[in-house]
């Protein structure tokens, strides 16, 4: 999941702006079991926040995990480029399950043994722009996305809402080398990002290596993931103000 430390750095870039010190409303895509949700609630900052996790088993520990907060809405879906049903692997390490499936090749992996997927089910995919249009929302102050592969497909079904600035700061997870089949890469997003105007502000919570060799196989050097900060040309503008 998402590293705390990055979230709070998003918190602190949003209340920048004096109306962005309350009534906020945020997205948490890849939900999972609620403890980045949790630390949103207790900002103080959000009116509304829509969260969504796809894994039937992590859905029904987020729903214990959250109670019954009139600033949360809580969807079973995954979050994709459109509206439709698509396959959803899974295995004994539910935080990798993921809509994406494991890599086919002879090469070690660089994710955990563990970690392999075991079963698939069909899981409703939807978008964020026909979620923000469902919801009746005109800004999005906050985005984070941990969708273990997917978070580039999230993003292309958002972009009515990122050719509008609509979304001021995004948190998403990003890798450096692939993980899942046909798992966009850092640059990818980036660079999808930039033709809106989102530029990055920062890397938070870089992991090294495979997850499984030790400290001396030169795969621990590996970039392997991290946390990703990216700013709405308002917000940078905003920073660069100071």
């Amino acid at each position: 999941t998402c590293a705390l430390i990055a979230i709070d750095r998003a918190l602190q870039l949003l209340v920048l702006c004096p109306e962005h010190r309350q009534g906020l409303t945020a997205i948490d895509g890849g939900a999972f079991r609620g403890s980045a949700l949790q630390h949103l609630l207790a900002s103080g900052l959000f009116a509304q926040i829509l969260a969504y996790e796809p894994d039937p088993e992590s859905y029904y520990s987020l729903c214990e995990n959250i109670s019954q907060d009139q600033r949360v809405k809580l969807s079973n879906f995954a979050l994709g480029e459109s509206n439709t049903f698509l396959p959803f692997y899974r295995g004994d390490f539910p935080a990798t399950n993921s809509l994406l499936p494991r890599p086919q090749n002879e090469f070690a992996p660089y994710y955990p043994v563990k970690a392999v997927h075991r079963q698939t089910l069909d899981v409703r995919v939807v978008s964020l722009d026909k979620e923000i249009e469902k919801h009746g929302l005109d800004k999005i102050n906050f985005i984070k996305l941990d969708l273990q592969g997917g978070e580039l497909a999230a993003l292309r079904g958002t972009k009515d809402a990122l050719e509008m600035g609509a979304v001021d700061v995004i948190v998403c997870e990003v890798v450096f080398i692939r993980k899942y089949d046909n798992q966009p890469l850092y640059h990818e997003i980036a660079t999808y990002l930039a033709q809106f105007g989102y530029s990055l502000y920062a890397i938070d919570d870089l992991k090294l290596g495979d997850y499984d060799s030790n400290e001396e196989d030169l795969r621990a050097g590996q970039w392997n993931q991290a946390d990703a900060i990216f700013l709405s040309p308002q917000i940078r503008a905003m920073l660069d103000r100071i």
